[in-house]
């Protein structure tokens, strides 16, 4: 799954035991949903389009907590780690 707005993407994996997951580049040691990996990317193009539009605040806050995060959280992940899952 990619997009046009992030460089962040993210990759549909089979586990041994033959479930489907996904991963997100800028959260790599999370398997996720088909879903949550779509709120992932989501996110991703919300935040990298600085400045957050207005009136999102709250859907950024609401979809990071899907995925167990804080939005602060989820921003410094997100503009911090690399499309290949290297945080620097």
């Amino acid at each position: 799954m990619s997009s046009d707005r992030t460089a962040h993407h993210a990759a549909e994996l089979v586990t041994p035991a033959g479930r489907r997951v996904w991963r997100l580049s800028w959260l790599p040691d999370r398997l996720l949903t088909y879903n949550e990996a779509i709120t992932g990317m989501v996110l991703a193009e919300m935040v990298t389009a600085r400045p957050i539009r207005p009136g999102y605040t709250a859907h950024v806050a609401g979809w990071a907590a899907e995925l167990g995060l804080t939005s602060s959280d989820a921003a410094h992940r997100i503009t911090h780690t690399s499309r290949d899952g290297d945080h620097s």
